[in-house]
């Protein structure tokens, strides 16, 4: 039993009509930078970058094992004021089992660090 008056029923067909279509928009993903070690490769990606007068940026760690094959994935954040993610926004220490990134925008009272472990295949 639907409760609707006859505009809301009509309003829920046409919402439901047009929302069964779904529509998929591709991220412009740059990778800004990369760093390897033993094989591993860690890359700092930049998604939908645009130059925007305040806010932040999103972004993403890939990390990567000797076949190139992505192992980690690791969303970020960083407030730029409005600029675009660079390789300054990074720093990557390399342990034996794991590799440790610390992400700082311009604008972050905080460093963020992530810690992504490496997979021996």
């Amino acid at each position: 039993l639907h409760l609707c008056d006859r505009r809301q029923r009509q309003m829920c067909i046409r919402d439901r009509f047009i929302g069964g279509k779904i529509l998929y928009k591709r991220l412009n993903e740059k990778v800004v930078d990369k760093q390897s070690n033993d094989g591993y490769t860690i890359e700092l990606v930049a998604i939908d970058n645009i130059k925007w007068p305040f806010g932040s940026c999103k972004g993403r760690l890939v990390l990567k094992n000797k076949d190139n094959k992505v192992i980690c994935r690791q969303k970020i954040e960083v407030n730029n004021d409005g600029t675009t993610i660079d390789k300054s926004n990074w720093k990557v220490e390399w342990k034996a089992d794991r590799v440790v990134v610390t992400i700082k925008g311009y604008d972050d009272s905080e460093e963020k660090i992530y810690t992504l472990f490496l997979v021996n295949n």
